[in-house]
């Protein structure tokens, strides 16, 4: 891949969607790009996508074409699609792989008023969840993926058996659509669903447990996944003590149902809440002096990342910093910028990074470079020297592209695998942002 001649191509998907038209409606062109088996360009897979639009609609005009997902909340890739290939892209498809369904809400809220902006399109959501995935997990999968939109959600791999008390509380949900959401404070995900004549209230935590009152009807039924979820009967209502298991609670009184609808009218989509210390909106600058206890403001490490590079807290005159050895073709050290500090710039911000190394013993024999994720996918930055010095000392690397979506679960890595002869060590790196 990718077929050398299109037009071959073309005359093959014509033929088997006139082939399966009566058993397939839904076509994807690709699964996941990135796979060794296509090594074509963007522009390549864009042409394949036109050209199976346009055979798929002459062999049956109720087919849709589903474009392929590359690993994580590619949004970059998937405004290029729906800017070039407008009428090819039936069905977006995004794969957030290892992430929790938290971690969801704000890449499919971007996705929604930045990237499709009102054309809207179906969309799936194909999940690599991480092993040992369970029935916790699963049902706030369903959940953000309804709330956020998604018209089907795969999981990979498939769940060997949902046991029965998930398996209520998701069959509670059939039929239901999301109708909103309640504020809560940090850690709460309270959603509402409802249909005509009924309304359910689907609620978790995701931290110490919190209690929750919820008006309800005389009818109204609690369905937990562990059987053992606390809740005491009060006027008019019940009191759920939340944490990291849903709870389920139909026949959720008319008021809950208001409230859901209009927070979800007055502050748009469902998003986490951030707490006042951890919202970083309206800072300029996040950092983080990585050590023994690494120290970050609205700038963390990711760790347990491939290619990571094998890490060592020393001491540089009285203060901690991280040596990154030597002698290895990739060693990277992975940071996330939070996302309520820079989340998709898409050109709206000057991006820069800011490193602090100790200087070289010698001319060219240290250096560094980024490996950062920009508008058109993850790139490098050119090869930086350290100048020889004593002491500590600063490199600004400009970024005019960056978009920071933490596409495949980080914004940003440093580089150090080219040093052959001396070890990096990093003090402290700062990400400035300046409105355009």
């Amino acid at each position: 891949m990718p077929p050398r001649q299109v037009g071959e191509w073309e005359r093959f998907v014509g033929a088997a969607v006139r082939r399966y038209r009566d058993r397939v409606r839904e076509w994807q062109v690709w699964t996941v790009p990135s796979l060794p088996h296509f090594r074509g360009t963007a522009s390549e897979y864009l042409a394949l996508l036109i050209a199976a639009r346009r055979a798929s609609q002459a062999a049956d005009p109720a087919s849709r074409i589903a474009a392929a997902s590359p690993p994580g909340f590619d949004l970059a890739h998937v405004q290029r699609l729906v800017t070039q290939a407008p009428d090819a892209v039936s069905i977006v498809s995004m794969a957030p792989s290892g992430l929790s369904p938290e971690r969801w809400l704000r890449p499919l809220s971007v996705l929604r008023e930045r990237v499709l902006r009102g054309a809207e399109r179906p969309l799936w959501l194909e999940w690599t969840a991480n092993p040992g995935l369970d029935a916790a997990a699963l049902v706030r999968a369903v959940a953000v993926a309804r709330a956020g939109g998604a018209e089907r959600l795969f999981v990979i791999p498939q769940v060997p058996q949902v046991d029965e008390p998930a398996t209520r509380v998701l069959e509670a949900l059939q039929g239901l659509a999301f109708g909103g959401y309640l504020l809560r404070g940090p850690g709460v995900y309270a959603l509402v669903f409802r249909a005509a004549g009924q309304a359910a209230l689907l609620a978790w935590r995701t931290g110490d447990p919190t209690p929750l009152e919820v008006p309800v009807l005389p009818a109204a039924r609690v369905l937990s996944l562990d059987g053992t979820a606390a809740s005491a009967s009060m006027d008019g209502g019940i009191r759920l003590l939340l944490g990291p298991l849903p709870v389920l609670v139909s026949g959720v009184a008319p008021e809950v149902v208001e409230e859901a609808e209009a927070t979800l009218r007055q502050r748009g989509p469902l998003l986490p809440v951030v707490p006042p210390e951890e919202d970083h909106s309206q800072a300029v600058e996040v950092n983080i002096r990585p050590g023994r206890e690494t120290v970050g403001r609205g700038l963390s490490l990711v760790q347990r990342m491939r290619g990571a590079a094998p890490l060592e807290t020393v001491e540089v005159n009285g203060e901690a910093a991280l040596r990154i050895a030597p002698g290895r073709e990739a060693a990277f050290l992975y940071f996330d910028v939070d996302d309520s500090f820079l989340f998709f710039n898409d050109g709206r911000f000057q991006v820069s990074v800011t490193v602090e190394t100790l200087g070289a013993r010698a001319p060219q024999t240290l250096g560094f470079n980024l490996l950062y994720d920009a508008r058109g996918g993850y790139r490098f930055t050119p090869w930086r020297w350290v100048e020889p010095g004593q002491g500590w000392m600063s490199q600004v690397v400009s970024l005019e592209d960056a978009s920071f979506a933490t596409t495949a679960g980080w914004d940003f890595a440093i580089n150090a695998g080219g040093n052959r002869r001396e070890d990096l060590i990093i003090g402290a790196v700062t990400v400035r942002k300046v409105a355009r």
